[in-house]
């Protein structure tokens, strides 16, 4: 397993455009689509990791690689030995390749409502958000982070009820069919699946 993170902040718009120049028409027209540059960035930027790593890997061009998209909006490489995930919030983008399917989540720390704790942790997850009787948003986003990761490499979206992904036992995050592997940097936090 392998990831990169990039820090959007201060590229400039050449090293931009070379990327969008890269990027296969389908991915051009999405990119197109957003209506907020910090949006178009993020994306961009998680675009050219994807290119960037899986080019690495198998020996090509960036430019030679396509991309297309599940149903579930997973993104995928025909043909290719190696499985890549990507993400972006705030100010990052990341992308994580390996060799059997794998999914990443990324999240800035950032202050969020309390009440989202209910709907998406169970018991032991909420006990742990909630460790010293307040509301933790910094352990709150491992939880999120570590059960988004594992869907995304199970192919499937967060429209699932989220309580019943468990990321926890006996105190510890941990996936029953797939390794995590997680980390907190001074402002996000991410998890991998795989």
């Amino acid at each position: 397993m392998k990831y990169e993170v990039i820090d959007i902040r201060g590229i400039p718009q050449g090293q931009l455009s070379l990327w969008f120049s890269q990027a296969d028409w389908a991915a051009q027209n999405r990119l197109l689509r957003f209506r907020r540059k910090a949006d178009y960035v993020r994306s961009l930027c998680a675009d050219h990791l994807a290119r960037k790593m899986l080019a690495e890997a198998l020996g090509c061009d960036p430019a030679s690689i396509s991309l297309g998209r599940t149903e579930s909006g997973k993104p995928y490489m025909e043909h290719s030995p190696v499985e890549f995930n990507l993400s972006h919030s705030g100010n990052y983008a990341v992308c994580a390749i390996h060799t059997s399917p794998i999914g990443v989540d990324l999240e800035s720390l950032r202050p969020i409502r309390p009440e989202l704790c209910k709907r998406v942790c169970n018991g032991e997850e909420f006990s742990f958000v909630y460790s010293d009787g307040c509301f933790d948003s910094e352990r709150f986003f491992r939880i999120w982070t570590a059960k988004e990761a594992f869907l995304k490499q199970q192919g499937r979206g967060i429209s699932c009820n989220l309580q019943a992904v468990p990321v926890m036992s006996e105190g510890r995050l941990y996936y029953p069919t797939a390794r995590l592997f997680q980390t907190q940097e001074q402002d996000y936090v991410l998890s991998i699946a795989y």
